[in-house]
């Protein structure tokens, strides 16, 4: 195996990451629709408070996904503008610096943590409602 080899497994599987947090966080969404209940809010919606955190977590979980993904374009448009202007051609080797994925890599573990807490409320929601049932 080659060093490239590491990097383009890291892509791929942090690509595959990415695309299914945010379809859990997608999910978590429904799945606390569903569990909807309790008094009708001002919104006419009512939810049970113990559901509200994690609906909060799976909202700002797509934020994060969406601000990963933001930051990335501009910041890899500007790096290429910058190039660009100093005529280095589109087929030119060039070394980004290793700095410019920081703020991308934060927001992905963030978007990631942020859905697994609020899988972990949903989780002890479902607990306490079924050790209620049973």
């Amino acid at each position: 195996m080659i060093l490239q080899d590491a990097k383009a497994a890291f892509y791929e599987a942090s690509d595959t990451l990415s695309e299914n947090t945010r379809k859990l966080l997608f999910a978590g969404i429904a799945i606390v629709w569903i569990f909807k209940s309790g008094d009708k809010t001002a919104a006419g919606i009512g939810f049970s408070s113990s559901l509200i955190l994690p609906l909060g977590a799976f909202v700002a979980g797509l934020v994060l996904d969406m601000l990963q993904y933001l930051y990335k374009t501009i910041v890899w448009w500007l790096y290429y503008n910058y190039k660009h202007r100093k005529k280095f051609a589109d087929e030119a080797q060039i070394v980004p610096p290793s700095m410019i994925n920081v703020i991308t890599f934060v927001l992905f573990y963030v978007k990631v943590a942020v859905c697994a807490w609020g899988y972990f409320y949903v989780l002890k929601y479902i607990w306490i409602a079924v050790n209620l049932i049973a």
